[in-house]
């Protein structure tokens, strides 16, 4: 469903029914996504520094939507 109006920073919104609740999934227009997404990462480079970079597996494991995120935080709590 598009929104428009007061709302313009939503592309679209949906809303699932995950038993036993409702889950909400809104995706943001790019210009507003991209935005939050530069200053979440400048936080955690800032909060990253001095220590070692992550392996490539970790940050495979970590792609959004990937099951292998979540199950690379369970074998390695560190990470969490």
């Amino acid at each position: 469903m598009a929104t428009s109006g007061k709302h313009s920073w939503i592309e679209n919104s949906d809303v699932f029914s995950l038993f036993p609740t409702l889950v909400w999934k809104t995706q943001l227009r790019a210009e507003v996504h991209e935005a939050i997404d530069a200053s979440a990462l400048e936080l955690l480079r800032s909060l990253r520094q001095g220590l070692p970079e992550p392996s490539p597996d970790h940050l495979a494991a970590l792609q959004p939507g990937s099951l292998r995120a979540w199950q690379a935080m369970r074998r390695n709590p560190q990470h969490a």
